[in-house]
């Protein structure tokens, strides 16, 4: 008779990341920044499709957060009306990441839900935090959209 025999489980502590949530709106866009839950987000609010901008924000948050420039950056925002072109300028700059489904995110049953741009940015933020982490608690976080290529996204299909 064989008897079973535990093996310990060993997690290696995922390595430090700049956390980038965008909320994307047709004049400015929001940002939220941070490292860890439960840390406040460094908010920061830039003209829209100002990547030039955008980028200089990623710096500054870097510094703020003392992270190295080297120091990976992940980041999503809604699918919407800006489409794919800001994700393939994110992913050019070595920023990994990762276009939503809005209505994918999940909704805590029979709660009203306040609507401000600082609060979906913080949602965004957990939900990539928990997205990294593996912590959807037995719940999906939410639904990744694929990002289509160029010639596909000009098409429509």
């Amino acid at each position: 008779m064989r008897t079973a025999t535990a093996r310990r489980l060993e997690c290696k502590p995922l390595p430090p990341v700049l956390y980038m949530a965008l909320e994307l709106a047709e004049g400015t866009w929001k940002l939220g920044f941070t490292v860890a839950f439960g840390q406040r987000p460094r908010l920061r609010e830039i003209p829209a499709r100002d990547t030039t901008a955008l980028l200089r924000e990623i710096g500054d948050a870097l510094r703020r957060f003392r992270l190295d420039e080297q120091t990976g950056v992940l980041s999503c925002y809604e699918a919407g009306r800006e489409g794919f072109w800001l994700h393939r300028v994110l992913e050019q700059a070595g920023i990994t990441n990762l276009v939503v489904d809005a209505g994918s995110m999940e909704v805590v049953p029979g709660r009203r839900r306040r609507k401000t741009d600082r609060l979906d940015t913080g949602k965004l933020l957990e939900c990539l935090i928990r997205h990294r982490e593996g912590r959807g608690l037995g719940r999906k976080v939410w639904s990744v959209v694929r990002v289509p290529t160029p010639e596909a996204e000009m098409r429509g299909s």
